[in-house]
């Protein structure tokens, strides 16, 4: 049986609250699975999470994984 190929990841960090941020971009947020600052998560690296960091790019510290 052939093992999976190894998807790339994206680290991505809160660094902001989102108090006060508009309901697309608290919606974002909660996609990525962030809900506290500070939080960190370590997420498939594909265009929907790409276009999910886009929108919250100045709440959020972006790193690659592997």
């Amino acid at each position: 049986m052939n093992a999976p190929a190894p998807t790339k990841l994206v680290r991505v960090k809160l660094i902001r609250g989102w108090a006060g941020k508009s309901t697309v971009q608290v919606r974002n947020l909660r996609a990525l699975g962030l809900r506290r600052s500070g939080d960190v998560r370590e997420l498939p690296d594909t265009p929907d999470v790409r276009g999910k960091i886009e929108v919250v790019k100045h709440l959020v510290d972006v790193q690659n994984a592997i």
